[in-house]
Protein backbone atom coordinates (compact mmCIF):
# COMPACT_ATOMS: atom_id res chain seq x y z
CA UNK A 1 0.00 0.00 0.00
CA UNK A 2 2.85 2.40 0.87
CA UNK A 3 4.63 1.60 -2.39
CA UNK A 4 1.40 2.10 -4.34
CA UNK A 5 0.91 5.53 -2.72
CA UNK A 6 4.46 6.54 -3.58
CA UNK A 7 3.95 5.50 -7.20
CA UNK A 8 0.70 7.49 -7.38
CA UNK A 9 2.39 10.47 -5.73
CA UNK A 10 5.11 10.38 -8.38
CA UNK A 11 2.56 10.10 -11.18
CA UNK A 12 0.45 12.94 -9.81
CA UNK A 13 3.48 15.13 -9.24
CA UNK A 14 4.54 14.52 -12.84
CA UNK A 15 1.10 15.59 -14.10
CA UNK A 16 1.02 18.61 -11.77
CA UNK A 17 4.41 19.77 -13.06
CA UNK A 18 3.57 19.19 -16.72
CA UNK A 19 0.15 20.83 -16.41
CA UNK A 20 1.50 23.84 -14.48
CA UNK A 21 4.20 24.48 -17.05
CA UNK A 22 1.88 23.97 -20.03
CA UNK A 23 -0.77 26.26 -18.49
CA UNK A 24 1.84 28.89 -17.66
CA UNK A 25 3.13 28.86 -21.21
CA UNK A 26 -0.44 29.17 -22.48
CA UNK A 27 -1.06 32.15 -20.20
CA UNK A 28 2.14 33.80 -21.42
CA UNK A 29 0.89 33.51 -25.00
CA UNK A 30 -2.03 35.84 -24.24
CA UNK A 31 -1.49 39.51 -24.84
CA UNK A 32 -1.77 41.95 -21.97
CA UNK A 33 -5.03 43.28 -23.42
CA UNK A 34 -6.81 39.88 -23.43
CA UNK A 35 -10.46 39.93 -22.40
CA UNK A 36 -10.99 40.95 -18.77
CA UNK A 37 -14.30 40.60 -16.93
CA UNK A 38 -15.29 41.54 -13.39
CA UNK A 39 -16.58 38.60 -11.32
CA UNK A 40 -17.10 40.89 -8.33
CA UNK A 41 -16.80 44.59 -7.59
CA UNK A 42 -12.99 44.34 -7.38
CA UNK A 43 -12.21 40.84 -8.69
CA UNK A 44 -11.37 40.08 -12.29
CA UNK A 45 -11.14 37.01 -14.47
CA UNK A 46 -9.47 36.91 -17.88
CA UNK A 47 -9.64 34.69 -20.92
CA UNK A 48 -6.23 33.39 -19.82
CA UNK A 49 -7.65 32.14 -16.47
CA UNK A 50 -10.34 30.16 -18.23
CA UNK A 51 -8.07 28.74 -20.93
CA UNK A 52 -5.51 27.74 -18.31
CA UNK A 53 -8.11 25.96 -16.20
CA UNK A 54 -9.54 24.09 -19.18
CA UNK A 55 -6.06 22.88 -20.13
CA UNK A 56 -5.16 21.77 -16.59
CA UNK A 57 -8.45 19.94 -16.06
CA UNK A 58 -8.08 18.14 -19.39
CA UNK A 59 -4.48 17.11 -18.67
CA UNK A 60 -5.45 15.70 -15.27
CA UNK A 61 -8.47 13.85 -16.62
CA UNK A 62 -6.45 12.36 -19.48
CA UNK A 63 -4.41 10.45 -16.89
CA UNK A 64 -6.69 10.29 -13.85
CA UNK A 65 -10.24 10.36 -15.28
CA UNK A 66 -11.91 9.49 -11.98
CA UNK A 67 -10.12 12.08 -9.82
CA UNK A 68 -12.18 14.96 -8.46
CA UNK A 69 -10.99 18.50 -9.18
CA UNK A 70 -11.59 21.69 -7.17
CA UNK A 71 -10.67 24.77 -9.20
CA UNK A 72 -11.06 28.52 -8.74
CA UNK A 73 -13.11 29.27 -11.82
CA UNK A 74 -16.30 27.38 -11.14
CA UNK A 75 -15.52 23.88 -9.79
CA UNK A 76 -15.60 24.66 -6.09
CA UNK A 77 -17.28 21.85 -4.13
CA UNK A 78 -14.77 20.02 -1.93
CA UNK A 79 -15.24 16.24 -2.27
CA UNK A 80 -15.03 13.69 0.53
CA UNK A 81 -12.45 11.61 -1.34
CA UNK A 82 -9.02 12.65 -2.64
CA UNK A 83 -9.02 15.56 -5.05
CA UNK A 84 -6.95 18.06 -7.03
CA UNK A 85 -6.80 21.75 -6.08
CA UNK A 86 -6.20 24.12 -9.00
CA UNK A 87 -5.57 27.84 -9.21
CA UNK A 88 -5.18 28.33 -12.97
CA UNK A 89 -3.86 31.89 -12.73
CA UNK A 90 -2.97 33.29 -9.34
CA UNK A 91 -2.32 37.01 -9.52
CA UNK A 92 -4.88 37.77 -12.20
CA UNK A 93 -4.93 41.50 -11.41
CA UNK A 94 -1.15 41.62 -11.80
CA UNK A 95 -1.36 39.71 -15.08
CA UNK A 96 -4.15 41.93 -16.41
CA UNK A 97 -1.99 45.03 -15.81
CA UNK A 98 1.21 43.60 -17.26
CA UNK A 99 2.86 43.04 -13.89
CA UNK A 100 5.08 39.92 -13.98
CA UNK A 101 4.11 38.47 -10.58
CA UNK A 102 1.62 35.67 -11.26
CA UNK A 103 1.62 31.91 -11.53
CA UNK A 104 -0.16 28.58 -11.79
CA UNK A 105 -0.75 26.43 -8.69
CA UNK A 106 -1.78 22.74 -8.66
CA UNK A 107 -1.90 20.28 -5.75
CA UNK A 108 -3.32 16.86 -4.91
CA UNK A 109 -4.95 16.13 -1.52
CA UNK A 110 -5.69 12.56 -0.42
CA UNK A 111 -8.83 11.26 1.28
CA UNK A 112 -7.28 11.91 4.72
CA UNK A 113 -6.69 15.56 3.84
CA UNK A 114 -2.93 15.20 3.38
CA UNK A 115 -1.24 17.20 0.67
CA UNK A 116 0.59 14.60 -1.43
CA UNK A 117 1.94 16.46 -4.48
CA UNK A 118 2.09 20.03 -5.72
CA UNK A 119 3.60 22.34 -8.29
CA UNK A 120 3.77 26.08 -8.88
CA UNK A 121 4.96 27.58 -12.14
CA UNK A 122 5.92 31.24 -12.56
CA UNK A 123 5.90 31.80 -16.33
CA UNK A 124 7.76 35.10 -16.54
CA UNK A 125 10.72 33.67 -14.60
CA UNK A 126 10.44 30.13 -16.01
CA UNK A 127 10.49 28.84 -12.43
CA UNK A 128 8.85 25.45 -11.81
CA UNK A 129 8.54 24.60 -8.12
CA UNK A 130 7.58 21.06 -7.13
CA UNK A 131 7.14 18.92 -4.02
CA UNK A 132 5.72 15.59 -2.94
CA UNK A 133 5.10 14.38 0.59
CA UNK A 134 8.34 13.33 2.27
CA UNK A 135 10.44 13.89 -0.87
CA UNK A 136 11.61 17.49 -0.49
CA UNK A 137 10.99 20.66 -2.49
CA UNK A 138 12.60 21.66 -5.77
CA UNK A 139 13.01 24.56 -8.18
CA UNK A 140 13.66 23.46 -11.76
CA UNK A 141 14.88 20.14 -10.39
CA UNK A 142 17.28 21.56 -7.79
CA UNK A 143 16.56 21.17 -4.08
CA UNK A 144 15.47 24.27 -2.18
CA UNK A 145 15.03 25.24 1.45
CA UNK A 146 13.49 28.06 3.42
CA UNK A 147 15.67 30.89 4.66
CA UNK A 148 17.97 30.65 7.64
CA UNK A 149 16.89 34.03 9.02
CA UNK A 150 16.48 33.70 12.79
CA UNK A 151 16.15 37.31 13.91
CA UNK A 152 12.95 39.27 13.49
CA UNK A 153 14.85 42.48 12.71
CA UNK A 154 16.38 40.75 9.67
CA UNK A 155 13.11 39.32 8.35
CA UNK A 156 11.27 40.09 5.12
CA UNK A 157 7.60 39.56 5.97
CA UNK A 158 4.95 39.55 3.27
CA UNK A 159 1.35 40.55 4.07
CA UNK A 160 -1.42 39.56 1.69
CA UNK A 161 -3.21 41.95 -0.62
CA UNK A 162 -6.04 44.32 0.30
CA UNK A 163 -9.60 44.17 -1.09
CA UNK A 164 -9.78 40.37 -1.24
CA UNK A 165 -12.24 37.96 0.33
CA UNK A 166 -16.05 37.98 0.49
CA UNK A 167 -17.43 41.42 -0.25
CA UNK A 168 -19.49 41.56 2.95
CA UNK A 169 -16.32 40.96 5.03
CA UNK A 170 -13.84 42.82 2.86
CA UNK A 171 -13.40 45.86 5.07
CA UNK A 172 -13.02 43.65 8.14
CA UNK A 173 -10.18 41.78 6.43
CA UNK A 174 -8.67 45.06 5.25
CA UNK A 175 -8.62 46.23 8.86
CA UNK A 176 -6.90 43.00 9.92
CA UNK A 177 -4.25 43.45 7.23
CA UNK A 178 -3.58 47.01 8.33
CA UNK A 179 -3.27 45.82 11.92
CA UNK A 180 -0.90 43.06 10.83
CA UNK A 181 1.36 45.57 9.11
CA UNK A 182 1.28 47.84 12.14
CA UNK A 183 2.10 44.96 14.48
CA UNK A 184 5.03 43.55 12.50
CA UNK A 185 6.71 46.54 10.84
CA UNK A 186 8.39 47.73 14.01
CA UNK A 187 10.14 44.41 14.61
CA UNK A 188 11.00 43.16 11.09
CA UNK A 189 13.37 44.51 8.42
CA UNK A 190 10.76 45.06 5.68
CA UNK A 191 7.14 44.26 4.89
CA UNK A 192 6.17 43.29 1.34
CA UNK A 193 3.01 42.76 -0.72
CA UNK A 194 3.44 41.02 -4.07
CA UNK A 195 -0.28 40.34 -4.76
CA UNK A 196 0.11 36.70 -5.82
CA UNK A 197 -0.01 33.84 -3.35
CA UNK A 198 1.65 31.51 -5.85
CA UNK A 199 4.68 33.81 -6.04
CA UNK A 200 4.75 34.61 -2.34
CA UNK A 201 4.46 31.00 -1.16
CA UNK A 202 7.03 29.74 -3.67
CA UNK A 203 9.46 32.43 -2.60
CA UNK A 204 9.02 31.60 1.10
CA UNK A 205 9.84 27.98 0.19
CA UNK A 206 12.95 29.12 -1.66
CA UNK A 207 14.03 31.55 1.07
CA UNK A 208 13.64 34.80 -0.87
CA UNK A 209 10.96 35.79 1.65
CA UNK A 210 11.13 34.77 5.31
CA UNK A 211 7.40 34.74 6.00
CA UNK A 212 4.01 35.37 4.45
CA UNK A 213 0.79 36.08 6.34
CA UNK A 214 -2.36 35.33 4.35
CA UNK A 215 -5.22 37.37 5.79
CA UNK A 216 -8.07 35.55 4.07
CA UNK A 217 -7.25 32.84 1.60
CA UNK A 218 -8.94 30.16 -0.41
CA UNK A 219 -7.58 26.63 -0.18
CA UNK A 220 -6.61 26.69 -3.86
CA UNK A 221 -4.44 29.74 -3.12
CA UNK A 222 -2.43 27.95 -0.45
CA UNK A 223 -2.42 24.18 -1.10
CA UNK A 224 0.57 23.69 -3.41
CA UNK A 225 2.60 26.40 -1.67
CA UNK A 226 1.92 24.85 1.73
CA UNK A 227 3.41 21.53 0.63
CA UNK A 228 6.38 23.31 -0.93
CA UNK A 229 7.14 25.22 2.28
CA UNK A 230 6.77 22.17 4.52
CA UNK A 231 9.01 20.08 2.28
CA UNK A 232 11.53 22.95 2.17
CA UNK A 233 11.79 22.87 5.97
CA UNK A 234 9.31 25.63 6.83
CA UNK A 235 6.04 25.77 8.69
CA UNK A 236 2.44 26.55 7.77
CA UNK A 237 -0.38 26.99 10.28
CA UNK A 238 -3.28 29.19 11.17
CA UNK A 239 -2.64 31.77 13.87
CA UNK A 240 -3.76 29.38 16.61
CA UNK A 241 -1.10 26.90 15.50
CA UNK A 242 -3.48 24.48 13.79
CA UNK A 243 -2.47 23.01 10.40
CA UNK A 244 -3.84 24.50 7.19
CA UNK A 245 -7.37 23.27 6.46
CA UNK A 246 -9.80 23.74 3.60
CA UNK A 247 -11.60 26.42 5.66
CA UNK A 248 -8.54 28.25 7.07
CA UNK A 249 -8.63 32.03 6.56
CA UNK A 250 -5.67 33.40 8.55
CA UNK A 251 -2.58 31.44 7.49
CA UNK A 252 1.03 32.04 8.52
CA UNK A 253 3.85 30.56 6.45
CA UNK A 254 7.49 31.00 7.41
CA UNK A 255 10.83 29.40 8.00
CA UNK A 256 11.06 27.30 11.13
CA UNK A 257 12.90 29.77 13.35
CA UNK A 258 10.49 32.69 12.89
CA UNK A 259 7.17 30.87 13.02
CA UNK A 260 6.45 31.03 16.75
CA UNK A 261 7.75 34.61 17.19
CA UNK A 262 5.53 35.72 14.31
CA UNK A 263 2.54 33.82 15.64
CA UNK A 264 3.01 35.73 18.88
CA UNK A 265 3.20 39.06 17.01
CA UNK A 266 0.06 38.29 15.01
CA UNK A 267 -1.79 36.32 17.67
CA UNK A 268 -4.38 38.95 18.49
CA UNK A 269 -5.67 38.96 14.90
CA UNK A 270 -7.19 35.49 15.22
CA UNK A 271 -9.39 36.68 18.07
CA UNK A 272 -10.81 39.44 15.83
CA UNK A 273 -11.52 37.27 12.79
CA UNK A 274 -15.16 36.23 12.39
Amino acid sequence: MIIEKEILDAQRLNIAMKAARAAGQLIASFTADCEVKFKGSRDVVTAADLASQDLIVQMIRDVFPDDEIVAEEGLLQVPQSGYWVVDPLDGTVNFSRGLPLYGVSIAYVDAEGQLRAGAIYLPVFDELYSASLGRGAFLNGQGISVSGTDKMEHALVNISDFNTGPEHQREDYNDLKMQAIQQVHACCMRTKNLSSAAVELAWVAEGRLDAYLMVFCHFWDAAAGTLLIREAGGRVSDLTGEPLGADSTLVLTSNHALHEPLREVFGSLSKKCT
